[in-house]
């Protein structure tokens, strides 16, 4: 099967990703565990992929200054940015 992306719902993802989690304690072939194991690792990349995204939806959106800067330093943490490269203000991109 090539590697073709496709939308699925939400629900779906999270579901699947406690199935593998419960049939984590469950006797299973090795071959079964195998592909348990695959699926597990790729739902919870898409999940902090969707957190991720979530939190510099909630950076861009925030109401107040202080919102701002919270969400954003969490996008940075999920985005693995060390606070060590981290700007103490934000730097504005946009063309004037």
């Amino acid at each position: 099967m090539g590697s073709t992306n496709v939308q699925i719902p939400k629900r779906f993802l999270l579901d699947a990703y406690m199935l593998m989690l419960m049939l984590d304690d469950v006797e299973l072939d090795d071959d079964i565990k195998e592909l348990c194991k695959s699926i597990e690792n790729q739902a919870k990349t898409k999940l902090d992929a969707i957190k991720k995204r979530d939190a510099f939806t909630s950076y861009k959106t925030a109401g107040t200054p202080v919102e701002r800067e919270q969400y954003r330093n969490e996008y940075l943490d999920r985005a693995g940015i060390q606070p060590d490269f981290r700007s103490n203000k934000e730097i504005n991109f946009k063309q004037e």
